[in-house]
């Protein structure tokens, strides 16, 4: 079986071989069925960005602009020097924490392959690091480079004081989202309706998981009191790109951006 498998990826690379010496057509299928036809001798380079965790999970990238995104929530259960982030279940303990920690939405890990782990904030800045080596947690400024290339980009759209109108909508991944109400998802991104785990709030019980299907928040490292850190969410139920704040407390997705 092993030798079948060599034998097939000599076969693959002969004919990729044959494709750069002949000039041979690359056929590149989009996610929407087409079929982009390029000359293989008019290809200049091809250029892949490895992101790769403290856990050995890989994740798809995607260049937006001049930024490289990781196009997966993180998953990781340690810091990058190897160190564990602790795993909180308990929703009074979540509630009360000032330290790093990671959750999966509900305590299901079945849902971590496709939505990745939920983290509070204090994990997201921890001096160990979080992010794979060469990749770090974004800042609000980083999010808002990506959010204005997206609305330059599509000829202008209108900021407003906590929220970028349109913006969303080409973030949101195709699928995924309650009733249907999914993105276009333009460049790439995967935006995705992880939900989130509250701390402490007026109106619902502290620690418990909100949102599945119908939201997605993604942490910045940037502080914005000493309660409360800035972050940028997509919603089912609108096509903005929202920028504002929650308590540090809170169970979020991490993306991470290239150094």
């Amino acid at each position: 079986m092993k030798a079948l498998k060599r034998n097939l990826q000599l076969l693959s690379l002969i004919m990729l071989l044959s494709q750069l010496l002949f000039g041979q057509i690359m056929n590149i299928e989009n996610k929407d069925g087409s079929v982009l036809q390029l000359a293989v001798s008019d290809i200049e380079g091809i250029t892949f960005e490895l992101c790769k965790d403290a856990d050995g999970n890989t994740y798809r990238t995607v260049k937006i602009g001049n930024q490289w995104w990781m196009a997966e929530n993180l998953r990781t259960t340690h810091y990058r020097n190897g160190e564990a982030i602790p795993k909180v279940t308990d929703n009074t303990q979540w509630s009360t924490l000032t330290t790093g920690a990671y959750c999966a939405y509900g305590n299901d890990e079945n849902k971590v392959a496709t939505y990745g782990y939920l983290y509070n904030w204090y994990s997201a800045v921890d001096s160990r690091n979080i992010a794979p080596e060469g990749w770090h947690v974004p800042t609000d400024a980083e999010w808002e480079e990506l959010a204005q290339y997206i609305s330059t980009d599509n000829g202008g759209y209108t900021k407003y004081t906590f929220y970028w109108e349109k913006v969303g909508e080409h973030l949101k991944a195709t699928s995924g989202w309650y009733k249907d109400r999914n993105g276009t998802d333009d460049y790439g991104f995967v935006g995705l309706p992880a939900g989130n785990r509250i701390s402490t709030a007026q109106y619902q019980s502290p620690g418990i998981y909100l949102g599945l299907t119908q939201s997605g928040m993604f942490w910045s490292t940037t502080e914005y009191d000493p309660n409360q850190a800035k972050f940028r969410s997509l919603a089912d139920w609108d096509d903005y790109f929202v920028n504002y704040f929650n308590k540090k407390g809170y169970g979020a997705s991490i993306r991470c951006v290239k150094d």
